[in-house]
């Protein structure tokens, strides 16, 4: 979704053949997102996968099921546990494993998008929609061993490990951790393959969150009424074809019915003749033949009662389908209703309010000192909107070109201390640097030229471009620590011995006399 959970909830560093079965909604539909706040890694990365790479996780995982599991580089395991024939729930059990390394609930979601969008034949946008509605719902029963008992089949309880199933709200708790359930079942005129509920996916508990957020979750909710829309119209279609085929079968029975009726009685008349022949050869031949005229009649009779008696279980399917599709359609009547109070909510709001904005730098871990970008309401001090990256170090927020700066990130595995530019508007990254810096380095800005305090097999001076790149590095070590000042035409730093650096600002060359 577009909005911004409470805390560390979102913000992103990075930009086959259908089964016969798929994701119940059904079971989506009770995540109560107020309960879950994903704990993300919000900062810089040494090495950043592509969004193809990240895609092309999921798309192989659906094209590479066989046999009912999938593993992909020792790292991502999908395990498909479906019985159409049951009323408890099947799954698909998405499992990461120790060595996995996606590290944000956005990744994690984009993930799940593509393998469902290739496993079950949704486009992306709607894959994706699912995909997070079912990270909350995995958050939600996070290590619910009652709820999987009584909503899942034996056989994929039995597989569960109660310490593991469902999603963990912290990104360091999700590798070797995780089993993560897409919940399946068998839907309508479908022989056993499967169709998202979609309708359980807008409860009450869901709508009342997003409710909550400043645009009231306006885009997702009407994203996912017209999904829901699109579904009725092709189930409606459905059942148009249901009832033509119905009524086709109907109208066979009847001219069966007819011509059974009409071959008996012929029948009748022929053994009637069939007495009357003399010779008796020729008469035991007729009455044979006839005798087996009348078991095919019998068992014309018998298909076509069987055939009656399917009809009318047809016809039952077919009321049951229609006044599904009713109540679905009421609903989303109730929804646009919803959707459009709570637009014209928004306008009045935004018409009567004339506060300001004030950014901050807020504190969000005490014992590392990292910060969270924030917007505060002038009058009440309430805190309107904040920035997904969580990982600030800097105490100063410094203004380049049309954006702020500051030094964000962690060290280990792929991630990184570095100089990050954030967009005033959208509090969105726009740009990382390229060189790993001393995370409580100070900034100084002279128009689109950026000097910090960089770790490069020691602490330096670096000078970068307004899109962080690095044009110079001097050859002088300094303190980490160290001040910087520029000022007639030279730039000041402290160097690494406790003496005064008078640095050329191009080349960060001495030039002290």
């Amino acid at each position: 979704m577009k909005r911004l959970l409470p805390l560390l909830a979102v913000a992103a560093v990075l930009i086959s053949p259908l089964w016969s079965q798929d994701l119940d909604e059904s079971e989506l539909k009770s995540v109560d997102i107020g309960t879950v706040e994903f704990v993300n890694y919000e900062g810089p990365h040494d090495r950043i996968d592509s969004l193809s790479q990240i895609l092309g996780i999921g798309r192989s995982l659906a094209s590479g099921m066989s046999g009912g599991s999938v593993l992909l580089d020792g790292k991502y395991r999908i395990k498909r546990i479906y019985d159409a024939e049951q009323e408890l729930l099947s799954a698909d059990i998405f499992i990461l494993e120790a060595s996995a390394q996606v590290d944000h609930i956005r990744n994690l979601r984009r993930i799940l998008a593509a393998y469902i969008e290739q496993a079950y034949g949704y486009s992306f946008e709607e894959a994706e929609l699912l995909a997070e509605f079912a990270s909350y719902y995995n958050a939600v029963h996070r290590g619910d061993a009652g709820y999987f008992s009584s909503s899942y089949q034996p056989m994929v309880v039995s597989f569960l490990d109660p310490a593991k199933a469902g999603l963990a709200t912290v990104y360091s708790q999700w590798p070797g951790n995780t089993q993560l359930l897409l919940p399946l079942t068998a839907a309508m005129f479908s022989d056993g393959e499967g169709k998202i509920a979609t309708d359980a996916l807008t409860g009450d508990e869901v709508i009342n969150e997003l409710r909550g957020e400043e645009d009231k979750g306006i885009p997702e909710r009407k994203e996912m009424t017209e999904l829901k829309e699109r579904e009725i119209e092709e189930d409606q279609g459905k059942i148009e074809e249901a009832k033509d085929a119905l009524a086709e079968e109907k109208s066979a029975i009847e001219e069966d019915s007819r011509q059974i009726i009409e071959d008996k009685s012929q029948l009748e008349e022929d053994k009637a003749q069939a007495k009357e022949i003399s010779n008796p050869e020729e008469r035991a031949a007729r009455e044979e033949e006839l005798a087996a005229r009348e078991d095919e009649l019998a068992k014309r009779e018998e298909d076509v009662q069987k055939r009656q008696e399917d009809t009318a279980a047809k016809e039952e399917d077919i009321s049951k389908a229609e006044a599904d599709v009713q109540q679905r359609v009421e609903r989303i009547r109730d929804e646009r209703e919803g959707i459009a109070g709570d637009e014209r909510g928004i306008i009045e709001e935004r018409a009567a309010d004339k506060s300001e904005q004030v950014p901050f730098l807020y504190l969000v871990d005490k014992s590392a000192g990292l910060r969270q970008l924030i917007n505060s309401d002038s009058k009440s001090g309430s805190i309107t909107r904040r920035s997904g990256i969580n990982t600030i170090h800097s105490r100063d927020l410094a203004v380049l070109g049309d954006a702020y700066l500051v030094i964000a990130g962690e060290s280990g595995g792929n991630r990184a201390i570095r100089l990050v530019s954030i967009d005033p508007e959208s509090f969105e990254m726009n740009a990382q640097g390229d060189t790993d810096m001393f995370a409580e380095s100070f900034i100084l800005v002279d128009g689109r030229r950026v000097f910090g305090v960089i770790d490069d097999n020691g602490y330096k001076i670096g000078r970068f471009n307004g899109d962080l790149q690095l044009e110079a590095a001097s050859e002088a070590g300094v303190l980490p620590q160290s001040w910087l000042s520029l000022k007639s035409g030279a730039l000041y730093a402290q160097a690494d011995d406790g003496s005064l650096l008078v640095l050329d600002p191009e080349t960060l060359q001495s030039i002290a006399e």
